[in-house]
C-alpha cells in the first residue's frame, strides 16, 4: 500500500512540474512576441519555479480556500516586486541569465513557504507554528 502511495505521488509531482513548467514557457513566448526582453523572461522562471515549489510542498493544504488566497496573495506581492526592480532598479538591463536568478528563485522558495504559511494562518486565525520533521 505504501508503495503505491508514493508512486501515486510523485506522478501528481510530474503533473505540476510539466504544467507549471508549461505555462511558464507560454508566458515567455507571449513575452517575446510582444518585444519584452531577454529579462522578462528570466523573471518567469524565476516566478515559476518558487511558485511550483510551494504548490508542491502544500499539497495537502489544496482544498482550503484560505491557502489559495494566501498563495495568490504572496504572488501578487512577489510580481509587484519583481516589476519595480526589472523595469526601474534594473531598467538599463536587457538580458538576464535564468542561472543568474536561480540562487535568488531558489531562496524565495523557502521564504514563500514560510510566507504562505503564515498568511494562511493570519487569514484563519490559527497560531501554529512550522514544524520541520
Amino acid at each position: 500500500m505504501q508503495k503505491r502511495n508514493k508512486t501515486r505521488t510523485s506522478t501528481v509531482d510530474n503533473w505540476i512540474i510539466a504544467l507549471v513548467s508549461v505555462l511558464a514557457f507560454c508566458i515567455a513566448i507571449a513575452g517575446h512576441r510582444y518585444g519584452l526582453g531577454q529579462k522578462w523572461n528570466a523573471a518567469v522562471v524565476g516566478t515559476a519555479a518558487p511558485f511550483g515549489a510551494v504548490i508542491m510542498g502544500y499539497r495537502r493544504w489544496w482544498r482550503r480556500a484560505s491557502f489559495w488566497l494566501s498563495f495568490f496573495l504572496c504572488f501578487l506581492v512577489h510580481c509587484v516586486v519583481f516589476i519595480v526592480i526589472l523595469k526601474y532598479w534594473l531598467a538599463g538591463v536587457t538580458h538576464m541569465g535564468i542561472l543568474t536568478l536561480a540562487p535568488i528563485a531558489f531562496g524565495e522558495a523557502f521564504v514563500l513557504l514560510v510566507a504562505v504559511f503564515k498568511v494562511d494562518h493570519l487569514l484563519t486565525g490559527k497560531n501554529d507554528s512550522i514544524r520541520i520533521s
